[in-house]
């Protein structure tokens, strides 16, 4: 569980990784959604979301050290579309009611923080998991969808969940 342990791994999605994740649910949402990162890091994957998908994206992170960062690093012509907050998913369920997709690299999730994240996000929301974790037992259809991250060398690609309650896909 994240809340009683402080997470020390850390590997990123790519440039390139942000526009696979764009890139695999782009079609599918209305043109003010909301894209919400747990465990968001330094904010790169948000600041990207806003800019380049052009939507509302906010970031949570954990780890205090990390947001503070964050926070110092953040530069975007879109200021206005980020929201970058320190917390646990736990202490903020009104976001996973209100994002449209839901995205988290975090492989450190038990099993029981997922399943919070699943049965407390928006029904028609989008979300996207490492595969690290598994969920099988929400849905016997899920997309997976190739990203590229830093912990993959080559170019390879990292595989992610996509589950969309809406369409069942």
């Amino acid at each position: 569980m994240i809340r009683n342990s402080i997470p020390t791994k850390y590997g990123e999605v790519t440039f390139k990784g942000m526009e696979d994740l764009l890139n695999s649910f782009k079609n599918e949402i209305k043109k003010d959604a909301v894209f919400l990162d747990i465990g968001s890091g330094y904010g790169k994957i948000v600041t990207y979301m806003a800019e380049i998908g052009d939507m509302e994206s906010i970031g949570l992170e954990l780890l205090k050290e990390k947001h503070d960062i964050a926070k110092k690093i953040l530069w975007s012509s879109k200021r206005d579309k980020i929201k970058l907050m320190h917390g646990d998913i736990r202490d903020n369920i009104d976001l996973l009611k209100t994002a449209d997709v839901v995205f988290s690299n975090c492989i450190l999730f038990d099993l029981t923080t997922v399943e919070f994240i699943m049965e407390n996000r928006k029904p028609e929301s989008i979300f996207i998991q490492n595969k690290g974790r598994t969920f099988f037992g929400y849905w016997r259809d899920w997309e997976t969808i190739e990203v590229h991250t830093s912990w993959k060398k080559n170019g390879a690609t990292s595989k992610f969940y996509k589950i969309n309650t809406n369409t069942n896909r």
